[in-house]
């Protein structure tokens, strides 16, 4: 009989289905993305790159993304959850052959890059009596 903790492991490393790119895929597929996000970009000798938003990912990033409020930690959570998935769509459809996982980990990094960028993410005092539940 099989030690149980060794069935029941999801991280086995026998259990993990591992999926390679190609370095010629990955560059290939990255430019993709770009010309599909970025009005513009500029290009650094080390691979990474500066860019202009283009509209249609801000509008959705903005419409998803609320500025002016303050959310619970589920509510923001959601909502960064639900722009993610809107955003991986909407390159899937703009892109040509870029393998579904190359954007959701682009995505991943992107969105990550944008938050720490553009939008100011603190945790705030309640304004109303301490007995709101929607304030830790």
């Amino acid at each position: 009989m099989s030690d149980s903790s060794e069935t029941s492991d999801t991280n086995n490393e026998e259990d993990q289905v591992v999926i390679k790119f190609t370095s010629a895929q990955k560059k290939r597929w990255g430019e993709r993305i770009k010309e599909a996000v970025f009005d513009s970009t500029e290009d650094y000798v080390d691979g990474s790159f500066v860019g202009n938003i283009n509209s249609e990912v801000l509008d959705l990033i903005q419409n998803n993304i609320v500025t002016d409020e303050v959310l619970a930690v589920e509510d923001y959570e959601q909502r960064v959850q639900t722009c993610q998935h809107k955003l991986i769509q909407w390159i899937d459809q703009k892109t040509v052959g870029v393998h579904i996982l190359f954007i959701m980990t682009f995505v991943e990094h992107f969105m990550t890059v944008v938050f720490s960028e553009v939008f100011s993410v603190t945790t705030t005092d309640s304004p109303e009596p301490e007995d709101n539940f929607f304030y830790a």
